[in-house]
């Protein structure tokens, strides 16, 4: 399991890459259309995987202030998704995925540094 949780970022940036791929070559006009069915197919997915494993407790018993936190990252989240489907449909995919990747190394060295105090 170990060999898998290495190759994880990997398989986040392949994944993230190819529903940007998709998401150029489709034609939709509002830009708050994919941020939409992505979090009702996230919920679906992730609602029938808890279904399966029985693992309703930990969500029935998460303390407030984790919640607090979630909340704030899927707002976060959110945006960054709307802004993500604006770029990809506004400038050319190379661009945008290069200029997310830096900027993903940056705030997250940033924030790293900031939240969680690592020197």
């Amino acid at each position: 399991m170990d060999s898998f949780y290495q190759f994880a970022a990997l398989i986040s940036a392949a994944t993230w890459a190819t529903s940007g791929a998709f998401l150029k070559t489709m034609n939709f006009k509002k830009y708050f259309t994919f941020p939409f069915y992505e979090g009702v197919i996230s919920l679906f997915i992730v609602g029938f995987i808890i279904l399966i494993l029985q693992e309703w407790q930990p969500i029935i018993n998460e303390n407030i202030s984790n919640i607090f936190f979630f909340t704030i990252a899927s707002t976060v989240s959110c945006i960054g998704t709307v802004f993500y489907v604006i770029s990809i449909k506004q400038n050319p995919i190379g661009i945008t995925f290069t200029i997310c990747a830096v900027s993903t190394i940056l705030m997250s060295l940033f924030l790293d540094l900031l939240l969680n105090g690592v020197k």
